[in-house]
Parts: C-alpha cells; sequence; structure tokens
C-alpha cells in the first residue's frame, strides 16, 4: 500500500486511494470499512463519553495530509535532486508569504446544516437586538415621563 507513495507529484488518486486504506487498515484498526466517513461513524459510535479529540478525521481532511505525505515522501525518495518542487499545491498554500498546510477546503458542516445554523443564529441576534432596543426606547420613555413631573 505504501510501495507508490512518494513516487510522483502531484499524487494520483490511485496513491491517495492507498494511503487511506493504509490509515483504516493500520492507523485506526478497521478492517470492516471502507471510507473514512464510515471509520469516523464507527468511532463515534464506540466512545463511551463523547470527544472530538479522538475522531478520524474526515475526507477532506485526510485527503490533505496524505498529499502532504506523499510530497515529503517523494523529497525524501529524490534527495538528489538539487531544486525540490514547489510544496503550493501538493497539500501547502501560501498566506501572507508564509507556506501553511491546507487543513480542510470544505465546510466542517453540510452546506444544508450551516444554512441552518447561520440563519438561527442571525435569526437570535435580530431577537436579541430588538429585545434591546426596546428595553431602552421603554427606558427613555420612563425617563421622559420623570423629567415632565
Amino acid at each position: 500500500m505504501l510501495a507508490s507513495c512518494g513516487s510522483q507529484l502531484p499524487a494520483s488518486q490511485e496513491v491517495i486511494a492507498d494511503l487511506e486504506k493504509f490509515v483504516i487498515r493500520f492507523v485506526y484498526s478497521d478492517n470492516k470499512n471502507t471510507t473514512m466517513a464510515e471509520v469516523r461513524a464507527a468511532k463515534w459510535r464506540a466512545q463511551k463519553k463523547k470527544n472530538f479529540i479522538r475522531l478520524a478525521p474526515d475526507e477532506d481532511s485526510l485527503h490533505h495530509h496524505l498529499e502532504r505525505a506523499n510530497y515529503l515522501t517523494y523529497i525524501q525518495k529524490h534527495f538528489n535532486i538539487h531544486d525540490h518542487p514547489s510544496p503550493i499545491n501538493n497539500g501547502w498554500h501560501l498566506v501572507d508569504g508564509m507556506c501553511l498546510p491546507i487543513r480542510s477546503t470544505q465546510s466542517a458542516l453540510p452546506a444544508s446544516i450551516s444554512f441552518n445554523v447561520q440563519t438561527t443564529a442571525l435569526a437570535e441576534n435580530y431577537s436579541d437586538d430588538d429585545s434591546e432596543s426596546d428595553d431602552v426606547n421603554t427606558d427613555s420613555c420612563d425617563d421622559d415621563s420623570d423629567s415632565d413631573v
């Protein structure tokens, strides 16, 4: 499964698939499931005390990690190359002149849930603003009535 890792840049889909199989089988010791989504679900159900820290990564995050692993393996296998290829688009990107790992490119929540969460948060903020403005208006009316007396 690891023999093809680092043989070419960028990593082919076959290399990523082999590395993912390796991670599922040997890192997470899961012989039953074939995708990271299934592994995540199984690990979540198996936890007595739910904890996100021990949860397996999603496929998007793992994919970028495997790209970085392939790049580093390529550099080690081809140590005699004087000018190494850029890590950009091999699991890293530039941010303000710094080369940083790409953690994920997809939202942590599905679009439908993300939309519902954002809509709910906006509605709560709007209702909070209304209640505060009502309190302010009520207070100012009380102040006006007190000054007339």
